[in-house]
């Protein structure tokens, strides 16, 4: 993790978040990776790219 990263308790578990996505349990040695593109096609959209009309309002 970066110096950026943030550590913080969720219950009993001690985790720390990267802002690149990353949340790590170290006491699980578990590291999970977020690829969210929340809002990505209205974001595209707005230069012409259009991408399938299926964004965080339709789908969440």
């Amino acid at each position: 993790m970066t110096a950026s990263s943030s550590q913080f308790a969720l219950g009993s578990a001690h985790l720390v978040a990267d802002p690149a996505g990353a949340l790590y349990w170290p006491q699980e040695r578990l590291l999970i990776v977020a690829d969210l593109h929340f809002e990505k096609g209205s974001a595209y959209a707005v230069r012409k790219v259009f991408l399938p009309p299926y964004d965080t309002g339709a789908t969440l």
